[in-house]
């Protein structure tokens, strides 16, 4: 069975224990809380550029198919403003001149989604870029992550996205699937497609190092209140976990008491006495110093009880133990030993000094009566002295020989003591 010290040493590290996990549940869930905060920072910054893309594309396509609708747009030709050349080999005429001599140049959706898509690059640094499989333009072939979007489309996907890193310029990639409509086929009426089929794909480059510094700045933020939150979070659960460690130091402080003190009297218990007569006997054994037991014992003690009832008897138990400690010395030991039975411990005191702090003892006891309510008790007590010598090998031995002088203390007439000489070896 646990000793009180090591249940005391195992509820302390299991405090230290505690504050540990305390700490470490307290800085798990910080990172995971702000964590979470940052991810869905971020994952809202990837929503609003999607939501962006697709704005674009659709503000786009919107465009082209006005353009398609209509054949085409003609712009009045200036010297940068130069014909497109590949109408003429999808035999399209791309120039003509009006009445009044002005030179006009069409504009298919191509030419007017890359020259929009500079205006766009010039101003917001957005670019779009028309690509498919099998371009008429060469400078619409696609690279590679808009060839994996463009067989992803071809599989039944309906959008790409992507961060592109590679550069200086960080770019978010948005791309979706340009469908074949019938008025397509004015210029790509001799590539076989077919209503329905997948012709290519607008590819929106959207730059991002204001969206990255956003969220850098976003992420700064979180780590330096995540930080703060972990101090005073982790300070307020250690100053919880310390004051929680001074309630169970006073707890065990009181246990402690509790396992060595007797309930009643307030005295050693008979499991301290007799640890401390254990301590005391092997000391003398050690140094050769004398060592003594009184053993006493309050005479009719049962007649108190069966008279008064027991709330008196253990009145007197409480006065009798308090008068008997008052008259010992501070290094002496004392305790109860059971019922009204007492045992004071008498470190270096042979035997004659030993049987007149015997007989002091029992003369405070009946010094004057002892007073519970009304009543007026007279009490008096016996006791049994016997010291050390060679033949005992244990301290029950001189227990032994201790309790065997009170019995003739006793039976000598009570209210005195008796004392045994040393036996020689």
């Amino acid at each position: 069975m646990a000793t009180i010290e090591e249940l005391q040493d195992g509820g302390a590290h299991g405090l230290s224990v505690f504050r540990f996990q305390i700490a470490a549940l307290v800085g798990l869930y910080t990172i995971i809380v702000f964590g979470a905060l940052y991810l869905q920072a971020r994952s809202s910054t990837v929503e609003a550029l999607r939501s962006q893309g697709e704005s674009y594309f659709y503000l786009v396509v919107t465009t082209r198919a006005w353009n398609s609708q209509h054949g085409g747009v003609w712009v009045e030709k200036r010297p940068a403003v130069e014909t497109n050349p590949y109408l003429a080999k999808m035999g399209i005429p791309a120039d003509l001149r009006t009445e009044n001599g002005v030179d006009l140049t069409l504009r298919n959706p191509s030419a007017m989604t890359r020259e929009v898509s500079e205006l766009t690059d010039i101003g917001f640094g957005v670019t779009f870029h028309l690509t498919g499989k099998d371009p008429v333009n060469p400078g619409n072939a696609p690279d590679s992550w808009e060839h994996a979007a463009l067989d992803a489309f071809e599989a039944g996907e309906s959008s790409a996205e992507t961060f592109d890193r590679t550069s200086d310029t960080p770019v978010f990639r948005y791309m979706e699937p340009l469908i074949v409509e019938e008025s397509c086929f004015q210029c790509h009426g001799e590539q076989g497609y077919k209503v329905g089929d997948v012709r290519g794909g607008l590819s929106i480059s959207i730059p991002t190092k204001q969206v990255d510094d956003t969220l850098r700045k976003t992420a700064t933020n979180l780590g330096m209140l995540a930080i703060l939150t972990l101090g005073v979070a982790v300070a307020v659960s250690q100053a919880f976990v310390t004051q929680l460690r001074r309630r169970l130091d006073v707890a065990n402080s009181l246990l402690s008491s509790m396992a060595v003190t007797d309930d009643l009297t307030g005295v050693a218990n008979r499991r301290a006495i007799m640890a401390r007569l254990t301590q005391e006997f092997s000391r003398s054994k050690r140094s050769s110093e004398p060592l003594s037991l009184v053993a006493l014992d309050i005479d009719r003690f049962k007649r108190i009880n069966d008279q008064h009832g027991h709330a008196v008897g253990d009145a007197v138990l409480k006065e009798v133990a308090a008068r008997m400690g008052d008259s010992l010395r501070e290094y002496d030991g004392f305790g109860r030993t059971g019922g009204e039975e007492f045992l004071v411990i008498a470190p270096e005191t042979d035997s004659e000094a030993a049987l007149r702090l015997a007989e002091r003892v029992i003369s405070q006891v009946h010094a004057g009566p002892v007073s519970v309510g009304d009543l007026e008790l007279t009490v008096t007590a016996s006791a049994g002295v016997a010291t050390i010598d060679s033949r005992d090998e244990r301290g029950d031995d001189l227990l032994a020989r201790t309790d065997l002088q009170l019995y003739r203390a006793k039976a000598a007439g009570r209210d005195c003591a008796r004392a045994g000489e040393p036996r020689k070896a």
